[in-house]
């Protein structure tokens, strides 16, 4: 496969585009990475991006949070799990990984046998295939039939790849973060359901009112904990990031377009960031 090559793309907000309604705190630099599927080098990109953005903005802090959907279809979910284990380590900015629905299913392959049988036919077909490939480091992942044959070993050799801190990152990932008025969740929340109550639900609830799954997800500024908030999501793909009434969408289909964006938040502004690769490596 050949190297990605990015190229990097500022669009800071003019007077004609539309207002978002959320803002983080006073002092703080927010920004909010779309799903990255696996996307290494554009990861890495898009985190040196936002840094570089930031050092020209001189906020008292720097807040990376990044959507979900970090691991499936792309050729290295175990560098993108080594890359957040990388930065959550750091003291200089805080850096939160959510939980996406792709986590979610890797989660549940990892439980028990029971959650693999169940689930791992869903997760393989959805770009599990690839992290299975990627987390063996060359051996490649074992067809279905002889995962449904025998979860031990399929659940073991994915547990041994994952021994340590990745799999403390994955068991850590968080359902949301809020700062100041913007609320981040993997897929945003739907209109009828008070935002405190999805939130409530596990995290192994796969309802499509679910926090990590709704594809329906509202266009108003929505109540958490008393707070109006603007809802910053991924997990249903837009062209473009930019604000859809009072939700703003990060995830741009890095593994369609080569592309893959942020949303910088900062004082009452914001701004987008891109990374693109030569789209031909993109699989």
């Amino acid at each position: 496969m050949r190297k990605l090559v990015a190229n990097l793309i500022s669009k800071t907000r003019r007077s004609g585009d539309p207002a978002f309604p959320g803002s983080p705190s006073k002092g703080t630099a927010l920004a909010v990475i779309g799903d990255v599927h696996g996307y290494s080098d554009l990861f890495r990109q898009i985190i040196a991006r936002i840094e570089q953005r930031s050092s020209e903005l001189s906020p008292d802090r720097l807040v990376i949070v990044q959507v979900g959907d970090m691991i499936d279809r792309g050729p290295d979910s175990a560098g993108c799990l080594d890359i957040a284990v990388e930065q959550s380590a750091r003291r200089d900015i805080e850096f939160v990984p959510l939980l996406g629905n792709h986590e979610v299913f890797l989660r549940l392959c990892l439980r028990s046998d029971e959650d693999c049988l169940d689930h791992v036919a869903d997760w393989l077909m959805f770009g599990g295939r690839q992290t299975v490939d990627s987390l063996l480091g060359g051996a490649s992942c074992p067809p279905l039939p002889d995962v449904l044959n025998d979860p031990v070993t399929f659940r073991r050799n994915l547990q041994d790849a994952l021994e340590g801190a990745r799999m403390e990152l994955l068991e850590n990932m968080r359902s949301h973060y809020r700062d100041g008025s913007v609320l981040i969740s993997h897929a945003g929340f739907p209109e009828d359901d008070p935002v405190d109550e999805v939130l409530a639900l596990s995290w192994d609830d796969v309802s499509p009112g679910h926090w990590a799954w709704t594809r329906e997800p509202s266009e108003i500024s929505l109540s958490f904990q008393g707070q109006e908030c603007g809802i910053v999501h991924g997990h249903s793909i837009h062209d473009e990031a930019r604000p859809v009434g009072a939700r703003f969408p990060v995830d741009t289909g890095i593994y369609r377009s080569g592309r893959l964006s942020a949303a910088l938040f900062f004082e009452d502004s914001y701004e987008v960031l891109e990374v693109s690769g030569n789209q031909g490596a993109i699989s």
